[in-house]
């Protein structure tokens, strides 16, 4: 039996397809945990590709035949497990006495009105089953849930050991950026705002976007990069909103290189989410995205971002409708010295929140299980 294994790492992506969206999570935790010096081995594959799903869950059965790693670690798919024999591979793993520890990333069979208009009630059900039958197996086989955010903790009531393991930075080389920025902020006429991600209602989109259309409706005042699925823009807009808006930069890319360019002109970057119970514990990683390219944020008022930007001084909080974020932006056209203390902040919160430090969190963790579990 070969023990040399640190970990078995459990995924739901394809790691070759483009890393975007819910599977930046999967492929930074990968990378971090290679980074602090683990030997890991990885199962990867699509959970809607069924067929390549079951022949690598297989592999991975016949591979602990002959292996056995100190750990498991799961990163999930956003909805419940469709094959069933990713099931079987966690029971497995706790027959071995292999110590399981699994991010419950997503809650949202349990907030049906939040996706109420946009699902059936028979795909509402179907999920609501199955995601009580996989968190029924992961109360069976794991030794730790992790999640989010504390509050996401608290609202759930999981009667199990559970902590908080909220998203990651990349620590990038920004000390170039930084002069710049800093140059800037001091000087421009016009701050530049930054928002990347999706667009739907409950992102406020319409909020950030029509507190800068009103902003800008006498003279150019602040201007906004906007960066999303070109499907979801026109699906959410007509073809004449916000046409010929000056303020308005729009584009539809992806990718670390194509963003990082677009950072660069960035001053402050906004979250807009609409405020509700499962937004208050969610936690984007679009927020520590936007910390690793120390960068000050302007965000709604949901609980768990709120703490975060509060208590490292990084930003600004405001109410989750356009007269609030109007507001905000006015005061800060005129408050520079404000955002380069915001700023700075930002850039000092990143050595505590790295990928790197989330994946120890993760070892150390599991690792204190190893007695109980006689390996």
């Amino acid at each position: 039996m070969n023990h040399d294994w640190d970990m078995l790492y459990i995924t739901f992506i394809d790691f070759d397809n483009n890393r975007s969206g819910s599977s930046v999570r999967p492929v930074k935790m990968y990378e971090a945990f290679k980074n602090i010096g683990l030997k890991v081995k990885l199962l990867e594959g699509q959970n809607n590709n069924r067929k390549k799903r079951k022949r690598n869950v297989k592999e991975i059965l016949r591979w602990l035949k002959t292996n056995r790693p100190k750990i498991c670690y799961i990163e999930p798919p956003s909805g419940p497990f469709f094959c069933s024999i990713d099931l079987y591979l966690m029971l497995n793993l706790k027959r071995l006495n292999i110590p399981i520890g699994l991010f419950y990333r997503d809650a949202y069979w349990m907030f049906p009105d939040l996706y109420a208009s946009d699902m059936n009630k028979l795909k509402m059900k179907l999920i609501e089953m199955m995601s009580k039958r996989d968190l029924a197996v992961f109360k069976k086989t794991c030794a730790h849930l992790f999640f989010p955010s504390k509050t996401m903790i608290e609202e759930l009531k999981f009667d199990m050991e559970c902590s908080d393991l909220p998203p990651g930075c990349v620590f990038r080389d920004i000390d170039d950026m930084i002069e710049e920025d800093n140059m800037r902020i001091r000087s421009a006429p016009i701050l530049t705002y930054f928002y990347v991600g999706g667009v739907s209602k409950y992102y406020g989109t319409k909020i950030m976007l029509n507190a800068f259309k009103d902003i800008n409706k006498d003279k150019r005042t602040a201007d906004l990069i906007c960066v999303c699925r070109e499907d979801e823009w026109h699906r959410f807009f007509k073809e004449e909103d916000y046409i010929n808006q000056q303020w308005l930069k729009l584009y539809h890319v992806s990718g670390d290189e194509k963003l990082s360019e677009l950072y660069k002109k960035a001053d402050i970057c906004v979250l807009s989410l609409l405020k509700s119970t499962y937004m208050d514990f969610a936690v984007p990683i679009k927020t520590f995205e936007y910390m690793s390219y120390g960068k000050p944020i302007l965000s709604t008022s949901c609980n768990e971002i709120q703490r975060i930007i509060e208590s490292n001084n990084m930003g600004w909080v405001v109410c989750d409708n356009e007269e609030s974020m109007k507001e905000k932006i006015m005061y800060l056209c005129t408050s520079r010295e404000e955002i380069m203390t915001a700023k700075k902040n930002s850039i000092a919160a990143l050595s505590d929140n790295t990928w790197e430090k989330r994946a120890q969190t993760v070892v150390d963790t599991l690792h204190g299980y190893l007695k109980d579990f006689n390996i």
